[in-house]
């Protein structure tokens, strides 16, 4: 007897977090980002937590984001939890960070 899988469940794709290789059921596509079915918990964690946090300054060099009433943030993952960064430390970063940003839409702007 020959049981046949259908052919969604053999195609591997990447998780943009954690970079494994996962059968295509495994996984979860929102807009440009694929995360794994683990990576999309562990999301919903951080996401919970980055919710709560009272963010004002940029995560890594300290300076505001809020400038008369304007928001100048962007959202990276930075040592396994949401924070934020200012454009100048994110045009830093995100260069360092191939594997979560190969492949997106700012990907693509970067060249990466």
């Amino acid at each position: 007897m020959v049981i046949e899988a259908p052919a969604l469940a053999l195609q591997k794709v990447r998780c943009q977090e954690c970079s494994k290789e996962k059968c295509a059921t495994e996984v979860t596509v929102m807009g440009d980002c694929t995360r794994c079915w683990d990576c999309w918990v562990v999301h919903r964690k951080r996401l919970t937590e980055f919710l709560a946090a009272d963010y004002v300054n940029c995560t890594t060099c300290g300076v505001k984001l809020f400038e008369q009433g304007n928001f100048r943030g962007y959202m990276s993952i930075i040592d396994g939890a949401y924070g934020l960064l200012c454009r100048s430390c994110r045009d830093t970063y995100a260069p360092k960070r191939k594997d979560l940003y190969k492949g997106t839409g700012y990907g693509a702007h970067l060249k990466l």
